[in-house]
């Protein structure tokens, strides 16, 4: 009755009392998993996973093994002092471990949870910077459109001729004034180079002058022209100009 109490209540958990004889372990307490009686039983020490025939070679302590019946169990394996008797207190593996497995997945699925919110998360920020991102840069391009228009309409509505290029030298704007003094409407002129549509000689020698663009290119500073300058519009005609690059 000793060897069959349990300190806890347990399905599979059982003390058993084992000796070995010859070549055999033989059981000497009843079985809680086999009706028949336990003398009958005798196992060959050869299964090295057997917890009771670990204990008849000599192991002493925790053990993961089988038992009789060929089910994997924990046990723990100790001699009896004084006699050739052997105590195995073993418990199913299955039923040791379900709490942990049960706790495992628990935390398995907490963290599966937490990822998919770090998950969801990360990429609600993401879109939220995006989202910024692209309303900077929306209100910069709004920004400068504004600005842009702001000085093509000044540039457009002053009585000076306006001719604006890129630092190769290609007209990118024209003013109103500008047209009517080349000859050249801005749908025309866009694109064209200023010599094209700035023809420029010196009044006197009528030798054509020096590209505006490329003199400042060239100085790296605002220039002012000569004043005796002779445009020559579109149509051939010449008028005299002041003007600066």
């Amino acid at each position: 009755p000793l060897l069959q109490s349990w300190p806890v209540p347990s399905k599979s958990a059982e003390t058993l009392l084992v000796r070995g004889d010859g070549d055999d372990v033989v059981y000497l307490s009843e079985l809680r998993h086999r009706k028949t009686d336990a003398r009958n039983l005798r196992l060959p020490l050869t299964q090295g996973k057997m917890a009771a025939a670990a204990g008849v070679r000599g192991h002493v302590g925790p053990f993961e093994g089988k038992d009789y019946r060929g089910k994997e169990v924990v046990s723990v394996v100790l001699p009896v002092s004084g006699s050739p008797w052997i105590v195995v207190t073993k418990v199913d593996a299955s039923e040791m471990y379900a709490p942990w497995r049960s706790r495992a997945w628990l935390i398995l699925g907490l963290l599966t949870v937490l990822l998919l919110f770090a998950a969801f998360l990360g990429f609600f920020l993401w879109q939220r910077f995006l989202k910024s991102q692209y309303k900077n840069m929306y209100d910069i391009e709004a920004s400068l459109r504004a600005s842009l228009e702001r000085d093509s309409v000044i540039l457009k509505s002053i009585d000076d001729g306006v001719i604006a290029t890129d630092t190769e030298g290609c007209i990118r704007m024209i003013n109103a004034m500008a047209e009517q003094l080349t000859g050249w409407t801005a749908a025309e002129a866009e694109g064209k180079h200023l010599s094209v549509v700035f023809n420029i000689v010196d009044e006197n020698s009528l030798q054509r002058l020096e590209d505006p663009v490329g003199m400042v290119l060239r100085k790296e500073r605002a220039v002012a022209l000569d004043n005796h300058t002779l445009l020559i519009d579109r149509e051939g005609r010449n008028r005299t100009i002041a003007d600066s690059a």
